[in-house]
């Protein structure tokens, strides 16, 4: 495949494989019942910051270049044919959020908005200029969460692949977000590494 051929991919939020996505919620499920609230912490932290060490590897240009590598488990097909600065963006939408569904139904109250995955694909345009807003949204993320003393809240937030999830599960799956995308992110490094671009 060539440098200037447009890969063919999944649309935007088409989700999982039935399997995977089934296997994806039973990880969850039991995740969020061994984890800790400070284990959970160190893992959301942790992959940002190696998140951040894979994505400096690369040079700007090479940080704005779309990569299609091989789809890693827990993200869709769309999402395969990404540049290292558009996974941070991502995750930038993502981590604000998850931090505004916490909030909102730790306090008891209903958020407003529906969760859909096609409406946090990052912009296709951006650039290493987002790394540093990358770290802040983690800062401040940390920071929303430590003022609410109990994350098991009684109200729940639907995920359109993990169902209804209350806050202590909205928390947990905000770090294994992030190990998912620090794995796109290694894909994505290696590729430029190996000197391939694109990786069917």
């Amino acid at each position: 495949m060539s440098g200037t051929t447009q890969p063919v991919v999944g649309k935007p939020g088409a989700g999982l494989p039935p399997f995977e996505r089934r296997l994806a919620q039973l990880a969850l499920a039991v995740y969020s019942r061994t984890a800790t609230r400070a284990a959970a912490t160190r893992r959301f932290q942790g992959e940002a910051e190696r998140l951040v060490q894979l994505a400096s590897q690369l040079q700007e240009s090479a940080a704005r270049t779309r990569v299609l590598i091989r789809r890693v488990m827990g993200i869709e097909d769309n999402s395969r044919y990404w540049s290292a600065s558009m996974v941070l963006e991502h995750l930038v939408i993502v981590d604000r959020g998850i931090a505004g569904i916490i909030e909102h139904i730790c306090a008891g109250e209903e958020y407003p908005d529906e969760v859909l995955i096609s409406q946090v694909k990052p912009h296709p345009d951006v650039g290493p200029e987002i790394t540093p807003a990358f770290r802040a949204s983690v800062d401040e993320f940390c920071q929303r969460i430590e003022r609410i003393a109990d994350l098991h809240s009684t109200a729940k937030h639907t995920h359109p692949w993990f169902g209804a999830l209350d806050g202590w599960e909205w928390y947990c799956l905000g770090a294994a977000h992030h190990t998912i995308h620090r794995r796109h992110m290694q894909r994505i490094v290696q590729a430029f590494a190996s000197g391939q671009k694109h990786v069917d």
